[in-house]
């Protein structure tokens, strides 16, 4: 039996992976987000993962849970998260922007607290996926912020993989994913009908956390996997690709 946490496990592509593996019945799924309830009953927990003491809290609930269920250990840690924006830097809204960073910095703050309190019990490996988005290798109009919090996502990934790794024997998977038909796009001008199918994008991405041993970031560094999916121009099926995004 494995157990999984997913932080932004109630929509979008989150939710998509929540429900995948839930359909597995050697997995246990736990989801997490600000809102009150999950699409796996009795295994939601509401946070907001801006706020330390909302993660703290979390973090307690979700190692009482396990312990309630007979279950050792926290085996992965899935991170989905973030917000629409885009447009001018110089015109947006300020908390818009700042909304953003939060998100992004919420990574830190997730992690942090994970091992404040899973260190009180006996440290297991843990499987870390990071799901970021190919804004943040990519030069575009009107998206520098957005961007930027998406960049400093993968970043944190593969730093955080030697700390990780050398705590636990964990490893962390980082996975860039383009454009997808969500409501991350509702109340936009933002034309999606050529985006992909979230659905099939968490399907690649749980065929990445299960190949990513064979697909080492270095020699040296077998304890990190970069893959990402792009989104096809033509509205064609996505395609799992292989080591970090080059800027482009």
């Amino acid at each position: 039996m494995k157990t999984t946490l997913i932080i932004g496990g109630t929509s979008g592509l989150g939710r998509e992976i929540a429900e995948q593996l839930a359909s597995d019945p050697n997995q246990t799924v736990l989801t997490a987000s600000r809102r009150d309830t999950g699409p796996i009953d009795g295994n939601h927990f509401s946070c907001d993962i801006t706020k330390d003491n909302n993660v703290r809290g979390m973090w307690m609930e979700v190692y009482n849970r396990l312990q309630q269920g007979g279950l050792q250990q926290l085996d992965r840690l899935v991170i989905s998260v973030g917000a629409q924006l885009s447009g001018s830097f110089f015109r947006e809204d300020w908390k818009k922007i700042e909304r953003q960073n939060k998100l992004a910095l919420s990574l830190q703050r997730l992690l942090y607290y994970w091992y404040e309190r899973a260190s009180t019990h006996q440290l297991m490996p843990l499987e870390l996926v990071i799901v970021t988005s190919t804004t943040g290798a990519r030069v575009r109009k009107d998206e520098a912020a957005y961007a930027c919090s998406k960049a400093s996502e993968a970043t944190f990934g593969r730093n955080i993989a030697h700390e990780l790794n050398a705590l636990t024997g964990g490893n962390v998977l980082v996975v860039a994913v383009g454009g997808m038909r969500t409501a991350f796009w509702e109340n936009t001008d933002q034309d999606t009908a050529l985006f992909m199918d979230p659905a099939k994008v968490a399907t690649l991405v749980l065929t990445a956390a299960q190949e990513a041993a064979n697909h080492p970031f270095a020699d040296h560094l077998r304890f990190l996997a970069e893959a990402y999916v792009p989104r096809p121009k033509d509205g064609s099926d996505p395609v799992l690709q292989w080591g970090p995004v080059a800027p482009h």
